[in-house]
């Protein structure tokens, strides 16, 4: 009985490891073949005409069919998407992949509008690839539909190209006070931003100022960009006159397609000013305060039919910003600038936008998304 048993468990695991090894070869055979399509399609060269099509175009005779899988593929630095490259430019791609972390899978799928078992919207693709090529970290984005045979469904891979993720930017004046940025415009390949900023100026007191931000994209998986911050430079939301350090937290939902129901974001942020360059007290603008500013939208119209495009909008916004502490100068103490504000807005916007792809435009053959109709707003 012992031996029957260990023998009916062995076969149980041996016919798992083949499913999950005919399962895997699935998936290598589908991905390899659309990852080459995907390849084809980022790839342009001289002799490429301009590309001008509908965002949904590629999409529109698997509409209604069913997604069974989502697979995700990157294409290394060694494969330009402007053609075949010479021997030295692919060595500079191949170092630019060892100093260079790709997106994670995990960061790509929390940046897609679709799911598997989900019916295939044509329009809801070319939005996902317009969102994902608008990401600053990416360069490229396709997504290659493969037809799973005798079925109405289908596998959907993803094909993408990162953008260099970390540079360098000298500003300032040069040369008695350089400012230098250093960033990481996708940090461990998780769509994170991480940049410090250094400014040398023998007028400040003291000479070294800094700013630092880190910004998360699609916070969670919920389209939110997440970013913390902290400046002594002057580059926060600022009311005042004088030199401001601040610190603070903001979120932003933009309204990523025409298929989300909500938008949002907000801003939290504590500022004071600081006598950096060393004014007199008697025209030095001493002060201190918070602002928070938020809002959030309510898209009307996402369970219209897949080809309607049209929507209406509603957002509402409401800010205050409190001076904590205000100017001692009698001339400066009545300003709207140094007093507290508060208040609420609301918009209603009716708008209809679709998207078409085209290169050459600018970015040397990358492929651009333009909208073809511009939303009309009514206060």
């Amino acid at each position: 009985m012992r031996a029957f048993i260990i023998l009916v468990f062995s076969l149980l695991i041996c016919v798992q490891v083949k499913a999950q090894d005919k399962k895997d070869s699935t998936k290598t055979s589908v991905s390899k073949k659309a990852l080459e399509e995907g390849i084809k399609l980022i790839s342009r060269t001289g002799s490429d005409s301009v590309l001008l099509e509908e965002s949904d175009e590629r999409f529109l005779p698997y509409s209604g069919n069913i997604i069974r899988n989502i697979y995700v593929q990157s294409i290394g630095f060694e494969k330009s998407i402007y053609g075949n490259e010479k021997p030295i430019v692919q060595k500079i791609g191949r170092t630019a992949n060892k100093l260079h972390t790709n997106t994670r899978e995990k960061t790509i799928r929390q940046n897609l509008f679709i799911r598997p078992n989900e019916k295939i919207n044509p329009y809801k693709l070319g939005d996902n690839e317009r969102h994902l090529r608008n990401q600053e970290f990416i360069l490229e984005s396709r997504f290659v539909i493969t037809p799973v045979e005798e079925t109405d469904s289908v596998d959907i891979t993803i094909v993408t190209r990162d953008v260099f993720s970390i540079g360098m930017n000298i500003g300032g004046t040069i040369p008695t006070a350089p400012k230098f940025t250093l960033y990481d415009a996708n940090l461990d390949g998780r769509g994170q931003r991480l940049e410090v900023t250094m400014l040398f100026d023998p007028d400040r007191k003291p000479r070294t100022g800094f700013s630092t931000s880190f910004k998360k994209t699609s916070f969670l998986g919920s389209f939110a960009d997440l970013e913390i911050f902290y400046t002594q430079l002057n580059t926060g939301f600022s009311y005042g006159d004088e030199r401001e350090f601040a610190t603070g937290i903001k979120i932003d939902r933009k309204l990523v397609s025409p298929y989300s129901r909500l938008a949002g974001g907000g801003q939290w942020s504590k500022n004071w000013s600081r006598n950096v360059y060393s004014r007199p007290d008697s025209v030095f603008l001493d002060y201190h305060y918070n602002l928070a500013d938020f809002w959030i939208g309510y898209n009307f119209g996402i369970h219209k039919p897949i080809e309607k495009r049209s929507r209406t909008f509603l957002a509402v916004r409401a800010f205050d910003g409190y001076f904590i502490t205000k100017p001692d100068q009698e001339d400066f103490y009545k300003e709207n600038n140094y007093n507290n504000i508060n208040g609420v807005l609301a918009a209603l916007t009716f708008y209809k936008r679709d998207f078409y792809k085209t290169q050459y435009i600018f970015g040397f053959g990358r492929t651009r998304m333009f909208p073809m109709a511009i939303p009309s707003l009514l206060p």
